[in-house]
């Protein structure tokens, strides 16, 4: 299954460390009652779910409004159901399928390209031999001339 947490968060489980717990009686200024009243006080209280039934209120039998309201509502949950329903089930969580099935497995992990589309060539070479290169001497001349008869007009 899928973990949120890495290693060093999860709690280790190995160590354990038993303590015994020890409990002081409560004293009190009271004499100590005898066991037939304890269990006569126990009787009458009974348990806890005795009591939390005791403690609940009888439900009255709903009225027509009650019902209508309550009829709208679970008509309402069972319609946002049925639409939910008519959408297919969420696909949030689930991984996204990839069509490598039109791909060959031994090329999946290709380094080189399947199909190249373009030739690969380095200009690096080009752009050091035009860079050294030393200006001609005529040309440079000429470009001079001609920013001079610019300026002259």
């Amino acid at each position: 299954g899928f973990r949120w947490h890495s290693a060093p968060y999860e709690l280790d489980r190995t160590r354990t460390m038993k303590v015994k717990v020890v409990k002081k009686p409560k004293q009190s200024s009271e004499p100590p009652a005898s066991s037939v009243e304890q269990r006569a006080t126990l009787s009458t209280k009974g348990t806890l779910l005795a009591q939390r039934e005791a403690a609940k209120k009888p439900q009255a039998p709903l009225t027509a409004a009650q019902r209508q309201a309550r009829n709208k509502r679970l008509a309402q949950q069972f319609r946002e159901q049925e639409l939910q329903k008519s959408f297919g089930k969420s696909r949030d969580w689930e991984p996204r399928r990839r069509k490598t099935e039109l791909i060959p497995e031994e090329y999946w992990e290709d380094p080189c390209e399947v199909a190249p589309t373009r030739k690969k060539a380095s200009k690096a070479e080009d752009n050091i031999q035009k860079l050294a290169k030393k200006p001609d001497s005529k040309m440079s001349d000429l470009l001079n001339k001609a920013l001079r008869n610019m300026a002259s007009e």
